[in-house]
């Protein structure tokens, strides 16, 4: 191809691939020094692969020579016909011309490890070959019919006692039992030095139950395993041992423990597939299953006991000296025994870790009625738990029903959903004297290791919510803690049919705490009260006595969202003298619903502290929107409102009372500079506009007003009693300018509030963002986009 140029066709190949044209001078061309193969040599090689002619005269385009002879362009020439491969290779390109790329991988596989080890990973990720590590290895090997150390041998090495519960034939089979009982058993192996595990099985005798009774109690060994789940069939003569998950004797005890892992273990000692079932009346501060320190319970049902202050799962504090290890507890049932007629004495707890850490995976807790108080867990002083999975439930009790309360050490503490799983739910707090009845999805309060990058972390979950109460109802209430409460999918403060008494709350946040909710409600919102529950005062995020942090990215924020009646005050983040700097960014927050007899109400309220409140959507439909409102106490620095867009659309067919959209109110004559007001964006929807876009009160004097938008309301702005139409607001001087009147030009109001591209609001904002948030609109669009900002939430791409 001397003399030629080369030419790339994109047009059939994408990169990667070497497709080229011989664009040969012609025939009659005089051949250069050094052309060996005389004039026009390819002609043979045209003629080999369908091209019957010499090359046709070129064509001639802008000085290149452009070889015109279809054949050419059809069939490449042999010497370069390797640059398409013949299959693909993961690496993001084209590789055999196809149109395609790594099409050869798609769902394809890399599997590797065996036993329990064995996993699966894409081939090919990104144009980038998958890369498969096995999982890792049981310590040792248990009688389950799993290959647990992964060396390709099912139960190799492990010494299955065979233990057979007597079933309703009487059978007492126990082949190749050496010791008469489970505990003589583990006693027996632990002396020897052995490890293995005991089987319990039932006889098949009262088909289709398979369930039987040992009594203990046990005391777990280090090496020794229990399990059961095993079912014995005698009908063809000699016992067959199988394998079934329906399969679940019971140990029972009417001793202080049940089952007893002392210290020392490890969580190669297992207890599986069991009922743990207490008799008698279990010791104060004592457990059906009881932890020292390592072990694992997994795939059991465990019940409480009815005694004062029993617990169904407890780890406690190890003696001085102990073994580090911790226990787990996995696939696990606890709830009240079925016996029980009444509510339970005193204090009750599914699971109670007590000075010690544990991990809690796919765990179901059903705390029990009490005559106290009801937790479904409760953690004391247990830095370093993780909960994955929980299911948790409080019974009714009259002084407190806490499905998760939290209390001392943090350090580490997670607690998060997995899949469907992860849900939180308190219970009906009666109250029986003044001052109680107190109900809560989760409860954290008096927390030590709260460094600023160490906080208890919440995440995942599908729904945390209390119940209703005498008193109060929270999600979430947290006092002097950390917490981090990201991508949940509700909080709510109680969405039970019944009263609150005092007031009902998604997420409380009180005294020196500092509380991060984030990027939750997407799947029911962060609301007070729900459903049929009611309650005087209800909020969705309620700052309160000092407390700080953020609230940035939730979804469907609103104090009232039930169908019912009856309350008073209604706020979708309030922060009542909260700390200083609070963050209330990018949140969506909706109408709060109830009755004429609400005499406050507000999406967001300010009170008496400084704080950022950017880029929310507000939607309204009879009450205030963005209230700054200042008291007895003079806040230490001013509160920003900046690029929100606040939206009031009357209820269809009611009578729409006179409120407010945005607000700056001073009381008892105090003065004080309220803050900045800038790019927000306040229209008034639909018909019966009694509604003012803009507000100050009393004496209060705003440091600035510039750059809103305020459209569409019977008042826009009104100042000491004194309303203003838009020229007169920018005329007052100072501070007080750039404001405008136009319609926003929103894409679906008043469900999509972004702004067409064609929106008089576009650049038109002021050009002063503020310094401790990022440039960021409600979708997470860097500002500016464009000469400027836009004025309001939405940042136009």
């Amino acid at each position: 191809m001397r003399g030629g140029l080369l030419l790339l066709v994109g047009v059939f190949c994408t990169s990667g691939c070497g497709l080229v044209l011989d664009l040969d001078p012609p025939d009659d061309a005089t051949v250069s020094p050094g052309d060996a193969d005389g004039p026009d040599a390819d002609i043979a090689t045209d003629a080999a692969t369908g091209d019957a002619g010499a090359d046709a005269p070129p064509a001639i385009d802008g000085g290149a020579i452009l070889d015109a002879a279809p054949g050419d362009v059809a069939t490449p020439d042999a010497a370069t016909t390797d640059a398409c491969a013949a299959a693909e290779s993961c690496n993001g390109l084209d590789d055999d011309c196809d149109g395609a790329v790594d099409e050869d991988f798609e769902g394809a596989m890399l599997s590797c490890g065996v036993g329990i080890c064995a996993t699966s990973v894409p081939a090919c990720v990104g144009g980038v070959p998958g890369s498969c590590t096995p999982l890792p290895a049981d310590v040792m090997e248990t009688c389950n019919g799993l290959d647990d150390d992964c060396n390709g041998s099912v139960d190799d090495g492990c010494i299955c006692s065979r233990y057979v519960l007597a079933g309703a034939d009487g059978s007492g089979l126990r082949p190749g039992d050496p010791a008469g009982d489970i505990q003589a058993t583990i006693d027996a192996m632990a002396g020897s030095g052995a490890r293995g595990t005991i089987c319990v099985g039932a006889t098949r005798s009262g088909w289709p139950s398979c369930t039987a009774t040992y009594t203990g109690p046990i005391r777990m060994a280090e090496g020794v395993s229990v399990l059961g789940g095993w079912r014995v069939d005698r009908s063809g003569g000699a016992p067959t041992w199988t394998r079934d998950a329906s399969c679940m004797p019971a140990i029972e005890a009417s001793d202080d423990v049940v089952v007893d892992f002392p210290d020392g273990l490890t969580n190669a000692t297992r207890l599986e597939r069991v009922e743990v079932r207490p008799t008698g009346r279990i010791g104060r501060y004592r457990s059906s299953v009881q932890f020292a320190a390592g072990g694992t319970v997994a795939h059991c049902r465990v019940l409480l006991s009815v005694s004062d202050d029993a617990t169904g799962i407890g780890v406690y504090r190890p003696p001085m000296g102990a073994s580090m290890s911790r226990p787990r507890i996995e696939a696990t049932t606890v709830a009240p025994a079925a016996t029980v007629g009444g509510p339970l004495p005193a204090d009750s707890a599914g699971i109670l870790l007590e000075r010690g850490a544990a991990d809690i995976v796919d765990v179901e807790v059903t705390a029990g009625n009490t005559t106290r108080s009801s937790r479904g867990l409760y953690l004391l002083d247990a830095a370093g738990t993780t909960i994955r999975g929980i299911i948790a439930r409080a019974g009714s009790a009259p002084s407190s029903s806490i499905a998760v309360e939290v209390e001392g050490a943090i350090t580490g503490v997670t607690i998060e959903g997995s899949g469907a799983r992860g849900e939180l739910f308190g219970g009906r707090a009666m109250g029986t004297r003044p001052g109680e009845g107190y109900s809560a999805g989760l409860l954290a309060h008096t927390c030590r290791g709260m460094a600023s990058d160490d906080a208890l972390l919440v995440r995942g979950l599908a729904r945390i919510a209390g119940g209703p109460a005498e008193q109060r109802a929270e999600g979430v209430g947290v006092a002097n803690c950390r917490i981090v409460l990201s991508s949940n999918g509700a909080i709510v403060g109680s969405d039970a049919s019944g009263r609150t008494g005092m007031h009902a709350t998604a997420v409380r946040c009180e005294g020196a705490s500092t509380c991060m909710v984030e990027n939750n409600g997407d799947r029911g919102g962060v609301v007070g009260v729900a459903g049929m529950a009611s309650a005087p005062e209800a909020r969705g995020v309620w700052f309160v006595g000092g407390a700080g942090g953020r609230v940035e990215r939730n979804r469907g924020i609103r104090g009232c969202a039930a169908v019912g009646g009856g309350w008073r005050k209604c706020f979708g983040v309030d922060a009542v003298e909260a700390g200083d700097g609070l963050q209330v960014l990018a949140n969506t927050l909706e109408p709060e619903a109830g009755s004429e007899d609400l005499t406050e109400a507000a999406a967001i309220r300010i009170h008496n502290r400084g704080a950022w409140v950017v880029n929310n959507v507000v939607r309204l439909e009879r009450f205030d929107g963005i209230v700054v409102r200042s008291g007895s106490v003079s806040p230490t620095a001013y509160t920003v409102v900046h690029s929100n867009t606040v939206v009031a659309v009357p209820p269809t067919g009611a009578t729409t009372p006179a409120a407010r959209l945005l607000v700056a109110a001073a009381e008892g004559g105090f003065l004080v500079a309220t803050g900045i007001w800038r790019n927000n964006n306040a229209v008034c929807l639909g018909s019966g506009r009694n509604r003012t876009a803009m507000a100050q009160q009393g004496t209060a004097i705003t440091h600035a007003v510039q750059n809103n938008n305020l459209f569409g309301c019977m008042t826009v702005f009104a100042r000491s009693s004194v309303s203003l139409d838009i020229h007169g607001l920018n005329a007052l001087g100072g501070m007080h300018d750039g404001n405008r009147s136009e319609d926003p030009q929103f894409v679906e109001p008043p469900l999509d509030l972004h702004l067409l591209g064609g929106s008089p609001l576009r650049d038109r904002g002021h050009g002063t963002w503020p310094s401790v948030v990022h440039p960021e609109d409600i979708d997470g669009d860097m500002r500016p986009i464009g000469t400027g900002y836009d004025i309001g939430a939405d940042e136009i791409r």
